[in-house]
């Protein structure tokens, strides 16, 4: 059974794919309702509770942090935002994301950079222990032969 921090994270990760495919589809007026978001139909759309939306910290501060966006860039109105610790906690909530996206971003060159170096050595592994096969067949056939040179 999955624990609260993972169901917790993936909700994010799955909040944060929506955010992304609305962006791309430009379809913000589509979820407004009352001058804010529609937090029914967003959570109905990422497969979680709408409590989860008050309940998992990172995913009201993500949530924060998207309606203040869509309200710089017009989408919505900026009379809920009005409050500047929201603004405030948005904004650390933000960067705490970017550093988060910035060492996954690190992790995975690393890990990628790890598997090709791994797949290299298997493949001379392989080659070496092919060598190594050979040799021992080329030995045993000198010492049958009687041409094997004492050692």
């Amino acid at each position: 059974m999955p624990s609260v921090g993972h169901l917790a994270a993936q909700a994010v990760r799955r909040f944060n794919e929506w955010v992304v495919e609305r962006d791309r589809a430009a379809d913000w007026p589509d979820y407004i309702r009352a001058g804010k978001l529609n937090r029914s139909e967003l959570a109905k759309e990422c497969e979680f509770g709408r409590a989860a939306l008050q309940q998992n910290p990172s995913l009201a501060a993500a949530l924060a942090a998207l309606e203040v966006r869509l309200a710089d860039q017009g989408v919505l109105s900026a009379a809920p935002l009005v409050d500047p610790e929201l603004k405030a906690m948005v904004g650390a909530a933000d960067e705490q994301v970017r550093r988060a996206m910035s060492a996954r971003a690190t992790l995975e060159k690393r890990v990628k950079t790890l598997e090709e170096q791994n797949a290299a050595l298997r493949a001379e592994t392989a080659e070496l222990r092919e060598r190594l096969r050979r040799s021992a067949l080329a030995d045993i056939h000198l010492s049958q032969t009687g041409r094997l040179l004492p050692p």
